[in-house]
């Protein structure tokens, strides 16, 4: 893989510049351009609401840039090159994290190819200007993020160099906050892990192996002043050392490292998880708000006992599914909370309340399992009160295994919406031993829709393996998501939810709680079905359109407004007349009424070119969806002139800024600084020559070998048989421009 170099422009204050980047001195190059703006796409279709273009990334198209698939992904040609490194926006939509090969010879880590590459942070300027600045540690090629704070000042990542004073030592996993306004680095924890040689300290994950710590960061309270992981040592002197294969719960704060699994009788045993679920990389933990907003509360599971526990104000331990009824205590399954930490809800097969219809079942609290649970009622746990309620009281006698609980979808912040899949009849127009969708609010169950039978515990090839579904315990992996207010939700299904023939693929759906509409966000407006044939790749045989998820286990893209009205999504169909090359674009869906949309049922609007013949990614909006971030390779501005992937902001309210003036050596941009601390030869950058060469991706680059996917087993209950997806076949009519009609 080739290097660009990247022509740095910053104003000639240079400081004045950096400050309004957020970025620090340390941080690498800085790029600063001018934005043209655009309110069409090359195809010539107008952008909704206003919107229009601006460039985040530089104009050399440099570095290179990666897209949001993972290393399975589609055809290299079409796609780009992979990554798995977490992408973000910030909430406001000021700023967006991505990532992108090594800067040459500046800053950086030699991190580089498929599932690799560097973070970069753009920051737009109260100006208008974008700027551009790898915050990667420089020289240093085990150094990966794993989380950042909603407003993007903040980054939390793990080296394997030490990067501040008293952190681990070399080639220990060190986890590290991170502000850019000044680069420095504080630790999470300090000094080597006793009992513990460089190979065996890490995380334990299922089954007792060991994984990188970096993948089982769990979160912070929204301030990012308290933070959590998990480690496979005992950190502080009332932590149990349990060995390599378990692990024990930290906080780390300004109060120092504090232990997270103690008991309620205040005794401790190592081998604990936040939230709910298996340590696997595939299928990390839930920590769907296992963390409090103000880290005061921390739920969190004894695998040993499976037995659930709130952590609360880092003093007392209170156990959440202790029976109130006739079934046995422990066993429950965490699945989220409320923002606040004051309601939680987790699933039992145990009658935990007096009313409960439960239905006690072996395995009732798997995650991954190749039949689902089964019996499960959904409950919801007061943490001030320490009262229990069963959400799922199942009437219908008929019903063998009660409500049968399969998952939740999500909650509003504060927990009075909640959305839920069960497979038992709790209210009208459900259908028997099939996975319902339901909405839980005031007391009152609400039937949405049923989905297939097959979708909760066999997803498919979207993103190249089968843990992705919309009741996915693991929030970044999960294909649906709900507004913070709770009145909207979006997700995923291959069932004809609406009417619109869509040969069993998969389709974006839309839930209206207050209007109890469901709308279909990515089916052609003129009910064309999707094509059968001219796909481009094997692996969108099986789905239409979908919503993008993230590799990290502690961020889910905001794909919808905060009001519900507007859905970001990707589709490899033509929705619009001037979607014509075939590959997969980007699209907004807008609500009736909402904008620009003045169409029944919704209007569909191509956010990207729909000429490049290379896909297009949806990466994330802003909380108001006025931004809303795209990569690809069309050029959609002028200035745009390489055909590399860079990575667009398609904006209501586009900034036109002043040209800046640049003056001498205020121009030259800001160099590297490695780690002060000595480090291991084996682990430092010295140039563009410690880099492998890899291939970017070109339109006629060989499709690269897929290794098989080791799909699970679709759920049979009794003689019901498991839907079979659509798959396209070869000889299906084309659709033409011509049979779409016309798009508001």
């Amino acid at each position: 893989m080739r290097f660009h170099k990247i022509e740095f422009a910053v104003s000639c204050i240079l400081a004045a510049v950096l400050s309004l980047a957020g970025v620090g001195a340390s941080t690498g190059g800085v790029t600063v351009r001018v934005q043209a703006l655009a309110a069409t796409t090359p195809g010539g279709q107008k952008l909704p609401d206003g919107r229009e273009y601006e460039l985040v990334t530089p104009v050399e198209n440099a570095p290179y840039v990666y897209v949001p698939f993972d290393d399975n992904g589609p055809y290299p040609g079409a796609a780009g090159l992979t990554t798995k490194r977490p992408v973000q926006a910030s909430s406001d939509g000021s700023a967006i994290v991505y990532v992108a090969d090594p800067t040459a010879g500046s800053a950086g880590s030699g991190s580089i190819g498929p599932g690799a590459g560097n973070e970069y942070l753009a920051r737009r300027s109260a100006t208008g200007e974008w700027t551009t600045a790898n915050v990667q540690p420089a020289g240093v090629l085990n150094s990966f993020y794993a989380a950042f704070s909603t407003d993007l000042t903040t980054g939390v990542l793990q080296s394997n160099v030490p990067l501040a004073a008293g952190a681990p030592p070399a080639s220990y996993a060190g986890l590290y906050y991170r502000k850019f306004a000044d680069g420095k680095y504080e630790t999470f924890f300090t000094g080597a892990p006793p009992n513990r040689t460089v190979g065996q300290f890490g995380a334990a994950g299922a089954g007792g192996e060991k994984k990188a710590l970096w993948e089982f960061y769990a979160g912070a309270s929204s301030d990012f002043a308290r933070q959590f992981f998990a480690a496979n040592a005992s950190l502080t002197n009332d932590a149990v050392d349990g060995g390599t294969s378990v692990n024990n719960l930290y906080e780390s704060s300004g109060n120092g490292l504090r232990l997270v699994n103690v008991l309620p009788d205040g005794s401790t045993e190592p081998n604990a998880t936040f939230g709910s679920g298996l340590i696997d990389y595939a299928d990390p933990p839930d920590v769907t708000h296992a963390i409090s907003a103000d880290g005061s509360r921390v739920f969190w599971t004894d695998l040993s006992t499976k037995t659930l526990y709130v952590r609360e104000d880092a003093t007392t331990t209170k156990q959440i599914d202790a029976s109130q009824g006739t079934g046995s205590s422990g066993g429950g399954l965490y699945w989220t909370a409320s923002s606040d930490g004051s309601k939680v809800f987790f699933t039992d097969c145990s009658r935990l309340t007096p009313d409960s219809t439960a239905v006690s079942s072996a395995g009732c609290g798997e995650v991954d399992s190749e039949t689902g649970p089964t019996g499960n009622d959904l409950y919801e746990y007061e943490a001030p009160s320490g009262s229990l309620r069963d959400l799922t009281v199942d009437a219908n006698a008929s019903d063998s295994n009660g409500a049968d609980v399969q998952g939740v979808v999500g909650t509003s912040e504060d927990g009075e919406y909640v959305y839920f899949v069960a497979d038992g009849v709790l209210a009208a127009g459900a259908t028997a031993e099939e996975p319902n969708l339901y909405l839980r609010h005031l007391g009152i169950t609400t039937f949405v829709t049923t989905l297939a039978s097959n979708e909760l515990t066999e997803k498919g090839d979207i993103y190249g393996s089968g843990y992705f579904n919309d009741i996915q315990p693991n929030q970044g992996h999960r294909t649906a998501v709900v507004t913070s207010d709770g009145h909207s939700v979006a997700f995923m299904s291959d069932r004809s939810l609406t009417g619109y023939p869509n040969e069993g693929l998969y389709e974006v759906y839309v839930y209206d709680a207050d209007a109890a509409k469901l709308s279909c966000a990515s089916c052609d407006p003129a009910g064309v079905p999707p094509p059968l044939s001219g796909v481009p790749d094997e692996l969108f045989d099986q789905t239409a359109s979908f919503l993008p998820v993230s590799w990290s286990g502690v961020h889910q893209p905001r794909v919808i407004s905060a009001d519900g009205s507007r859905v970001f999504f990707d589709s490899i169909e033509p929705l619009v007349p001037q979607d014509t090359n075939g590959m997969l674009d980007a699209y907004e869906w807008e609500r009736e009424g909402s904008g620009s949309c003045r169409t029944s049922g919704g209007c569909v609007y191509l956010l990207s070119a729909g000429t490049s013949l290379r896909y297009s990614y949806v990466l994330e909006a802003s909380t108001s969806a006025d931004d809303v971030f795209l990569v690809t390779s069309a050029q959609l501005l002028p200035q745009d002139t390489g055909e590399e992937f860079d990575v667009y902001d398609a904006r209501v309210g586009a900034s036109r800024p002043m040209a800046p003036s640049c003056i001498g050596t205020g121009c030259q941009g800001v160099p590297g600084a490695p780690p002060i601390f000595a480090t291991p030869a084996s682990v430092t950058f010295a140039g563009v020559g410690n880099f492998s060469p890899s291939t970017k991706g070109a339109v006629k680059v060989k499709p690269k070998k897929k290794t098989p996917k080791k799909k699970k087993k679709p759920k049979n209950k009794g003689s019901k048989k498991a839907h079979k997806r659509g798959k396209r076949k070869s000889g299906a009519a084309a659709r033409t421009n011509e049979n779409r009609g016309n798009r508001q």
